[in-house]
């Protein structure tokens, strides 16, 4: 009686690691539609961010250099606010990128009536939020150690 309930408890589990559960098309749709604004939107922040980044940039290298006033106050702000930008982006980029799943939407990708982004299309966009969190934060603490 006891291995019979490990069983099922068993059968249990591994029904529930697989995904068995198929979405309707229109919620397929509605998740692809809402991966490809997210994509769109990284893009476009991104390629805002970019410059704005550089500035700071510059900005250090005229602290560093000392021939012009520094204002690291006022650039230490600029480089918080434009981290906090950044997470937002970076987290709605990934909501909207991981609400697809794909495993739910396979008949309606088999069948072509829905057409994802392919990985390939979206997954540089994550090394790229890194690569920049990465260039705020060296921002950030750099002009936080010229503010002390």
């Amino acid at each position: 009686m006891l291995m019979t309930r490990f069983a099922v408890f068993g059968l249990v589990l591994a029904l529930a690691a697989c995904n068995t559960t198929q979405k309707s098309r229109r919620a397929c749709e509605d998740d692809v539609i809402a991966m490809k604004v997210g994509i769109f939107e990284a893009e476009a922040f991104l390629d805002a961010l970019r410059p704005r980044i550089q500035e700071g940039y510059l900005a250090l290298d005229r602290c560093v250099d000392r021939a012009e006033p520094c204002e690291a106050e006022d650039w230490l702000a600029f480089a918080q606010m434009l981290r906090e930008d950044h997470r937002d982006a970076n987290a709605a980029f990934e909501i909207s990128v991981n609400q697809f799943n794909p495993d739910a939407c396979v008949a309606h990708i088999q069948n072509y009536k829905i057409e994802p982004p392919r990985r390939q299309t979206y997954q540089g966009y994550y090394y790229t939020f890194d690569e920049t969190g990465e260039q705020i934060d060296y921002l950030i603490n750099e002009f936080g150690r010229r503010v002390r």
